[in-house]
């Protein structure tokens, strides 16, 4: 039963915008948490089966999964992830840590056969400023958290390499560079996603220097 008086709330929060979704029952299989194996049955439907629709009518909807692209940048070494610490706003999220750079996909995404892709792109030069090529950017697996409020969403999880980067929005967010030891010293403060993708790291690359191998 929709929720006339929610579903108006989010008509006047987000106005016309249109975010790109797919069936949920389409992505069923995909497991919650951070996973690397993408089958290509499952690749072939997130980049084939998805559509736009306003984004007042797809937040809370579990018949639709939001597809948000999340990249992650590690150093060449890839010993070290970037991260951002939120230093102003609201105070529950004061010293809190994001790992990766991500959004919702918009129809000015849609350039050419990867438009999830390009919107990855597009949300990480929005929110960094960094030296990469992005002609090299990886696709790296998927991320998901079912036990969310917005279990909706399903990350699409890229990896960029860079040694030279920093924030934008230096009122808001702090950036810097954290090692495995780092990571799991703070991470209690990450978000789900985030944590996720840390327990991956530690669990399979602590006896390697580097995060990805």
């Amino acid at each position: 039963m929709v929720d006339v008086y929610r579903h108006n709330q989010l008509k006047r929060k987000y106005g016309n915008e249109q975010v790109l979704v797919m069936l949920t029952q389409d992505v069923q299989s995909v497991p919650d948490g951070f996973n690397l194996d993408i089958d290509k049955d499952i690749k072939t439907r997130i980049w084939s089966s998805h559509r736009f629709i306003y984004r007042y009518d797809a937040e809370y909807n579990i018949a639709l999964t939001q597809l948000i692209p999340y990249v992650v940048v590690t150093n060449t070494n890839e010993d070290k992830l970037y991260v951002a610490e939120r230093i102003s706003g609201e105070e529950r999220l004061r010293k809190t840590f994001q790992l990766g750079c991500g959004g919702h996909v918009n129809p000015s995404d849609v350039m050419g056969f990867d438009t999830i892709g390009t919107a990855a792109i597009r949300e990480m030069n929005e929110e960094l400023v960094i030296d990469t090529n992005t002609d090299e950017m990886y696709l790296l697996g998927t991320v998901r958290d079912l036990s969310s409020p917005t279990k909706e969403h399903l990350g699409i999880v890229y990896l960029v390499h860079s040694d030279d980067v920093s924030i934008r929005e230096k009122n808001t967010l702090r950036g810097q560079w954290m090692n495995m030891s780092d990571l799991i010293l703070n991470y209690e403060k990450f978000e789900s996603w985030a944590r996720y993708i840390i327990d991956h790291l530690f669990k399979n690359n602590k006896n390697s220097g580097k995060l990805f191998i």
